[in-house]
């Protein structure tokens, strides 16, 4: 059993002892290891309480029930929140596990609130009156981002406005149509409405309208008879509509719906009740209805492939996820929240350097959320412990070096408020990199360049590039070449590049 003592807590533990709820620390084997002072209210020295198991508190008459027991068996990682009654009288008991760095539980935090105190809670609400707006919008804001457990991360204002539209939707009963390109966290967005609305407590189904054949669908949403169809189950099966009684339907790729399925997902959505296939009689279901798609509806509906009456069943409250380009402003914000995330699981220790932080912010990640954290994820996973630079994310990036000058034209730069310094330094090694690999040696590189010999090897030192001969002769120079290529940020090899679709300038005399 592992121990914990007052003393090894050090000087926080006197401060705990000036809090009137009861704060306990159990290990993972459901052992109390330390309290504080408030525990004393059970009629016992804590003394007698330490190092006694959860089970055994029970026995001693101090508690009828213990959270801390029912986390263990249930495994919860968001904790649990109980009301049980013990020699106090009748208390709020909420635990929270404590995760390490393997991702196991080494302790469980127990805190207990007297219900007596709910006398008090008239003065607390009057006290919120008078707080000030600005602290209560701050304290909101931070509700919404962390309401459940899969966190949206965010920091600029259009996500800001689309959680607030959500948030507001997720009060009604209203179908909610969420759009957004592939990897934008469409699915993410959902369980956010679900968890903000009165369906909170009740179930989530997630159905992926897409990757169900369109022979099944129908039976999967709306359920069967038993002998409906061959094969079918001998007592018949409940559909995923019956499943999300007075939960919520999440349908995603909503636009890959058969037509046939459209009409009766139709008349579901108008009388509140489905037919199982097979069946004769109606059953009336509760369910909210969110659906999302990455695909243009509108041309669908004028292709005739999707029903309008549909449509505008399904479009009551659109919310539209904006494609990661167009928030920059939280690419570094996902960028540390995934970092942390996977070096926890993988554990590593790695951070970005300042130039791979700024490509980063400046490619367009045609997967947005989702293509940022598959890379980051495996770079984790592939990577050693240091330092990234810009060649260990560069081959991982969709479209390789046309990414990087892309990021270097004029309109992204004002965008971005780039100064003119830093756009040049940047051109200037793209234009190195592009290029150095076409010549069979240092020289006849400097003669394309229209550069001298010293002032190219110059330039391959300061910008940490290693010139590769077509024979596959390396050619490094000043402290590229002490270091022999160590670190990755100043080794980036023109070999491992693809080759770009559009061509840079070639360079003119001066």
């Amino acid at each position: 059993m592992k121990t914990i003592t007052i003393d090894e807590i050090g000087n926080i533990s006197q401060l705990l002892d000036c809090v009137y709820d009861r704060i306990g620390i159990v290990d993972s084997e459901g052992y109390l290891i330390w309290v504080n002072k408030a525990f004393e209210e059970y009629g016992f020295p804590r003394e007698t309480l330490l190092y006694k198991h959860m089970n055994e508190l029970i026995d001693m008459g101090v508690m009828d029930y213990s959270a801390v027991m029912e986390c263990m068996r249930t495994g919860s990682a968001c904790g649990i929140g109980r009301v049980h009654r013990d020699k106090c009288g009748n208390s709020l008991n909420w635990v929270a596990p404590h995760i390490d760095e393997r991702g196991d539980v080494d302790y469980y935090i127990s805190t207990e609130w007297d219900m007596r105190k709910l006398s008090n809670m008239e003065e607390f609400q009057e006290s919120l009156r008078t707080f000030p707006e600005e602290e209560l919008n701050e304290l909101n804001d931070y509700r919404s981002k962390n309401a459940f457990g899969d966190e949206i991360v965010y920091g600029g204002e259009s996500m800001g406005k689309i959680l607030s539209a959500a948030a507001c939707a997720a009060q009604s009963d209203a179908n909610i149509l969420i759009r957004g390109e592939t990897g934008t966290g469409k699915e993410l967005l959902a369980k956010y409405v679900h968890s903000q609305s009165a369906r909170a407590k009740e179930p989530l189904i997630n159905v992926n309208c897409g990757a169900i054949p369109d022979a099944l669908i129908e039976s999967e949403l709306f359920g069967y008879e038993k002998g409906a169809f061959t094969g079918a189950a001998p007592q018949g099966k409940k559909g995923l509509f019956e499943a999300a009684d007075r939960g919520t339907l999440f349908l995603d790729e909503i636009g890959e719906l058969p037509l046939h399925v459209q009409s009766k997902l139709l008349r579901v959505l108008q009388e509140k009740r489905i037919l199982r296939v097979g069946g004769t009689r109606p059953v009336s279901v509760d369910v909210r209805i969110l659906s999302a798609t990455n695909a243009d509806l509108e041309t669908a509906v004028r292709e005739k492939r999707f029903r309008i009456d549909l449509y505008y069943r399904l479009n009551v409250m659109p919310l539209v996820i904006p494609p990661l380009r167009d928030r920059r402003e939280d690419i570094a914000l996902l960028t540390r929240y995934y970092l942390n995330l996977y070096q926890k699981k993988y554990r590593k220790d790695l951070s970005f350097s300042e130039e791979a932080l700024l490509l980063m912010r400046r490619y367009d990640w045609p997967g947005n959320v989702r293509e940022l954290q598959n890379l980051i994820e495996r770079l984790c996973i592939i990577e050693p412990d240091g330092v990234l630079g810009t060649a260990a994310i560069f081959e991982y990036l969709q479209g390789g070096l046309n990414a990087v000058e892309h990021a270097c034209k004029p309109d992204a730069n004002e965008a971005l408020n780039i100064d003119l310094n830093e756009a040049i330094e940047i051109y200037e090694r793209n234009l190195l990199q592009k290029y150095m690999n076409r010549h069979s040696n240092i020289r006849q590189y400097a003669d394309f360049l229209n550069v001298t010999k010293s002032t190219l090897a110059r330039k391959l030192q300061k910008h940490g590039l290693r010139f590769l001969s077509q024979t596959g002769e390396a050619t490094q120079t000043g402290e590229a070449s002490r270091n022999g290529g160590a670190r990755r940020d100043q080794t980036m090899i023109a070999a491992s590049t693809t080759k770009p679709t559009s061509e840079m300038p070639a360079p003119t005399k001066q």
